[in-house]
């Protein structure tokens, strides 16, 4: 766990292109996400991953995903707290942002911004 968080929040860190999540299960109900973009710009040659999102995304019976929740777009150094309601099972957490960089396109999820976690009955 993380001592700087409460009961039922959770730190989720987006960088280039990165999830970092340090708990990979979770309590199901109310949880709150705190989200923060905190890669540092300037050092990656530009114009790429300057902006993220977080996407949670339930994984249904038949496989599929569902879009339960997403936060802000977020720049460098903004947090935002994501307030949710999990049900347990499996949850996949993306950055949605897909780009348009010197004529190609460059989806943050393809690109690695993805991890799984495990929501427990309490």
């Amino acid at each position: 766990g993380d001592p700087a968080l409460a009961a039922g929040e959770v730190r989720v860190e987006l960088s280039n292109f990165k999830i970092g999540v340090l708990d990979r299960t979770i309590d199901a109900g109310d949880v709150t996400l705190v989200v923060e973009h905190t890669e540092e710009h300037g050092q990656n040659g530009g114009g790429v991953g300057e902006t993220h999102d977080l996407g949670v995304l339930r994984v249904t019976d038949a496989g599929g995903r569902e879009l339960v929740a997403r936060s802000e777009t977020l720049h460098s150094g903004d947090s935002q707290d994501l307030r949710v309601t999990l049900d347990p099972g499996e949850y996949e957490l993306i950055c949605t942002i897909i780009e348009e960089y010197r004529g190609r396109v460059i989806s943050h999820a393809g690109e690695g911004m993805r991890t799984t976690v495990t929501v427990l009955e309490p």
